[in-house]
């Protein structure tokens, strides 16, 4: 009796099954949720010890000469990059038109940057592309820029490195400058759709400024 008590006990219903005899006797076994992998973790503790801190350093003095004063400065003189028959004159439309949106809306995020409310978010996505391309840009200029650290000009190569920083803790900035606003899940969805715009809208602006170039010089 008492074996057949204890199988009647484990007996287990899947959903489209019947279920015999009372089904308010019948408690639902909760899903198995697998435990978090320890390399994933280890990334979000490194994440969230080492890389956040270091993206949340409030110096606007830092933030106002890598992503506005520099980038400008470097655009101006620029050498061999972008102007005439640069190594990246082909992308020149590209960079101009995101660097001036860029340096724009950095000087007015750091001027008045709370007050713009849930935009903050999409101000985070245009600085996460301009950080990203900065980035790039900086790492193809890094055997120019240790040949020319022999010369003071030479110097400037390295700004886009330091201005990917900038970029990067501006767009942290302004994701939580736009939590009160929003909800997280919508923050980053803001965040990541005007990222996606911020790197295609100066893309087709280069193949028209392309265009324009050849046709008339």
């Amino acid at each position: 009796m008492s074996t057949e008590v204890i199988e009647q006990a484990t007996r287990y219903y899947y959903r489209f099954e019947e279920i015999d005899g009372d089904p308010s006797t019948v408690e639902e076994s909760p899903l198995y949720v697998a435990p978090p992998r320890i390399e994933l973790i280890i990334h979000q503790n490194f994440f969230r010890r080492r890389i956040l801190p270091f993206l949340e350093k409030e110096d606007d003095r830092y933030l106002v000469l890598f992503a506005a004063i520099l980038p400008a400065i470097c655009f101006i003189f620029d050498p061999l990059v972008f102007k005439g028959v640069g190594i990246l004159s082909e992308y020149r439309g590209f960079a101009w038109s995101l660097a001036g949106m860029t340096i724009a809306a950095s000087v007015a995020t750091l001027a008045l940057g709370p007050r713009f409310g849930a935009m903050n978010a999409a101000f985070a996505g245009l600085f996460l592309t301009s950080g990203l391309v900065s980035l790039l840009i900086g790492i193809a200029l890094l055997p120019l820029s240790l040949i020319g650290t022999l010369m003071v000009i030479g110097l400037l190569g390295f700004t886009p490195l330091f201005s990917a920083v900038a970029m990067f803790r501006l767009s942290r900035r302004m994701i939580r400058n736009a939590e009160p606003h929003l909800e997280q899940a919508s923050a980053v969805n803001v965040m990541m759709f005007t990222a996606f715009a911020s790197f295609v809208m100066p893309y087709l602006f280069n193949l028209e400024f392309e265009k324009l170039l050849n046709k008339f010089f």
